[in-house]
């Protein structure tokens, strides 16, 4: 223990202002009061008092989850309604059902339906006919996990005849329903397909039941289960349920279903599980024509519902420390703007740096601990705004990766220059055309472009963890494996490329959208992979960190091979085909090729997109083409 004298002695002060003007003096006391005041107030008799009051939590806690519940089932049927109107007006789809043309509705549905998640997707026409299937697999593990299954008797489908008989509910033509199919239980909405006025076909958009209550369980906190008008249960999270004791006789189905909106049926349900037994909380299973088409329950364990809440001993506690904050609150306003106040101020100033908030300030002007914290924090601050400022700026001039081994390097012992090998995989993209499109635009259109289109590219660059290395007015060159270490650098970096294209795909079409007329931007793009001497490059008044060595050039000159073939544009080396051992990236071997630096003809391959998918891969090295 450190006996020196304290600096508030030092400084004069009496007994009684030093005495409080110390932390530990200011958080014993009080606690050393609210001791003795506890140990006077603690009775037992409001045990059971928060036990009906665990009661009456437990009865709200259901009612609230089936309001949950309810609203879940809204939202869902609100979400399948939304896709189905956007396909439905999507121009051309209604064409292509009238024409029965299953490639077009393919076309232009499925980008929808894996953009919203959906699980099913029907077109059939007026026969009750399947036009175009699409089905989410039940044990996908990817949004973009479907199945092309064959059609159902959709002629049987009440929701079917409903729209294919021109059905109107409460004015509106859209219907839903829960639909026992080969496929399971499904939740569907079902709406007309028009081409005009002219009735072509339904389109039913669906979820699977159990993804239904899975997803109502989630939202609502609570065990989940749906009963047919037969009252069995046809999907439920709660999986320990013994089914014969569970299900639900027809009197008492019909019964749940007149009940008045402020009457809530609850009843018992036990499991086979050791968890104790759970109470349901029924509610009827509305859809937008406010006819009830189900039942559903909410349940929770009572028995780990009052486990929770700490039991009866945590209760007499909580009751304890209820009386107990009850009397502090009228001490400690003794106490409380030397003490609660300023750790208070602290505490929300700490929680506005920790989320990024450097201008958080708090007053220091105290004398005791908390002041010194108090000021120590402000400098803290200070510093903190001082460094980002900086980090900002220099993030602003190179890469996050390279600022970041910078930072590294610096504080290691200094910025050097000089660089190390690395075996990295690089991407060099060219704009096609660009000189003729300079001249046909106004120069700052052209930098506005240029800004919108890098903006697209190096935002697919990042999300593949490439490093942009420079910028050459209409072309960018792109690193894999350098500075951060990549061991499958070839791969990310055909991967990148490969979005970098569909990316581009999506940039056109929302200029076309924006601007009629306009012409579509091409792309070339080469992509190597070699040795190559990575590191900071100039002088210590001006460096940059780059990549050189003879396979930069060799991306270049794969790159401008993209002229040679114009239904190409992605093209790599045999180095990188070879690196990035990936057999579902599916290339055509176009043979060797002399470039210009090289003695030796360079294989290339052109990577294929998913349009050429069906061509196979040329291993017969037969078709070389030489070029000077």
């Amino acid at each position: 223990m450190n006996t020196s004298t304290p600096p508030a002695r030092a400084q004069g002060l009496g007994l009684r202002e030093f005495l409080f003007s110390q932390l530990r003096v200011k958080i014993t006391l009080p606690y050393l009061i609210l001791a003795i005041i506890l140990a006077v107030v603690v009775t037992f008799t409001a045990t059971q008092i928060l036990a009906r009051d665990l009661e009456e939590r437990f009865t709200r806690r259901l009612i609230d989850s089936g309001q949950l519940a309810a609203d879940t089932i809204v939202k869902i049927e609100r979400e399948q309604l939304a896709l189905l109107r956007t396909i439905v007006f999507t121009e051309g789809f209604g064409a292509a059902a009238q024409n029965r043309q299953a490639s077009a509705l393919k076309e232009i549905a499925q980008p929808l339906v894996v953009n919203a998640r959906a699980d099913l997707l029907e077109v059939v026409d007026l026969n009750g006919d399947a036009l175009f299937v699409m089905h989410r697999r039940a044990d996908a593990t990817r949004v973009d996990d479907y199945l092309y299954p064959p059609g159902a008797p959709y002629a049987d489908w009440k929701i079917f005849s409903q729209v294919a008989a021109g059905q109107l509910t409460q004015g509106n033509d859209k219907f839903a329903d829960i639909v026992s199919t080969p496929w399971g239980n499904a939740f569907y909405t079902a709406g007309p397909l028009k081409v005009g006025d002219k009735l072509v076909g339904v389109l039913l958009v669906g979820t699977y039941l159990d993804t239904v209550a899975r997803r109502i369980d989630k939202e609502s906190l609570a065990r989940v289960s749906i009963y047919a008008p037969s009252g069995d249960i046809i999907a439920t999270t709660l999986t320990t349920r013994d089914p014969a004791r569970a299900r639900i006789a027809p009197p008492e189905y019909a019964r749940i279903l007149k009940l008045p909106a402020d009457q809530i049926y609850f009843r018992p349900t036990l499991t086979d599980a050791g968890t104790g037994d759970f109470t349901e909380a029924f509610g009827a299973f509305e859809v937008r024509d406010g006819e009830p088409i189900a039942l559903f329950s909410v349940a929770a364990s009572h028995d780990e519902y009052v486990s929770e809440s700490g039991g009866e001993i945590r209760n007499n506690i909580f009751l304890i420390f209820g009386v107990g904050i009850a009397v502090i609150a009228g001490i400690g306003v003794l106490v409380a703007r030397g003490i609660v106040q300023p750790v208070t101020n602290l505490v929300a100033a700490s929680q506005r740096v920790a989320e990024g908030d450097l201008e958080a300030h708090v007053d220091d002007r105290g004398r005791d601990e908390i002041g010194l914290l108090g000021r120590a924090f402000n400098r803290m601050t200070a510093g903190l705004k001082e460094r980002e400022f900086i980090k900002d700026i220099f993030g602003r001039v190179v890469s996050k990766e390279v600022r970041e081994v910078l930072i590294q390097n610096f504080t290691e012992g200094g910025v050097k220059l000089g660089g190390e090998l690395r075996q990295v995989t690089m991407i060099f993209i060219d704009i096609r055309d660009f000189t003729s499109l300079a001249e046909r635009y106004e120069p700052s259109e052209i930098v506005a472009f240029l800004n919108e289109f890098f903006t697209e590219m190096l935002e697919v660059v990042g999300q593949h963890q490439g490093l942009v290395n420079k910028f050459g007015g209409d072309s960018t060159l792109i690193v894999f494996g350098a500075p951060v270490e990549q061991p499958d650098h070839a791969r990310r970096a055909v991967e990148c490329a490969i979005a970098l294209r569909q990316r581009l795909a999506e940039f056109n079409a929302r200029r076309h959208a924006l601007r009629r007329g306009i012409e579509s931007i091409r792309i070339g793009i080469g992509i190597n992979t070699g040795p190559v001497i990575a590191g900071q490059i100039g002088s210590l008044g001006r460096f940059e960190y780059t990549v050189i060595g003879d396979a930069v050039n060799l991306t270049s000159r794969i790159q401008g091979l993209n002229k040679n073939y114009p239904e190409y544009n992605l093209l790599i080396s045999e180095m990188t085909y070879a690196a990035m051992d990936d057999a579902t990236i599916r290339v055509k071997d176009l043979g060797l090729h002399r470039v210009k630096g090289k003695e030796a003809r360079v294989r290339v391959y052109a990577v294929l997109d998913e349009a050429e998918s069906d061509l196979e891969i040329d291993f017969t090295h037969e078709l070389e083409r030489e070029i000077a």
